[in-house]
């Protein structure tokens, strides 16, 4: 099992690829294997506050993620 993936388990509605990276250590190649082995998703979401325009990557797991925490 992936290391990130209980942690996206407990996030209903994912998490920004940026925390994931920064906040909890994971390096880009291994969350690159997460999607590429379908067990998350990568999603590109605009948000905009104060006038300003950003964009972020949010994780989520997939069903088969999730299968391969339960084991």
């Amino acid at each position: 099992m992936a290391p990130g993936a209980p942690l996206l388990a407990r996030s209903p509605r994912g998490a920004i690829e940026d925390v994931l990276e920064l906040g909890h250590g994971f390096s880009h190649e291994m969350l690159a294997t997460l999607v590429l082995s379908g067990l998350a998703t990568l999603v590109t979401e605009t948000l905009r506050v104060d006038g300003g325009t950003f964009k972020i990557e949010r994780m989520r797991i997939t069903d088969a993620g999730r299968l391969a925490i339960r084991g």
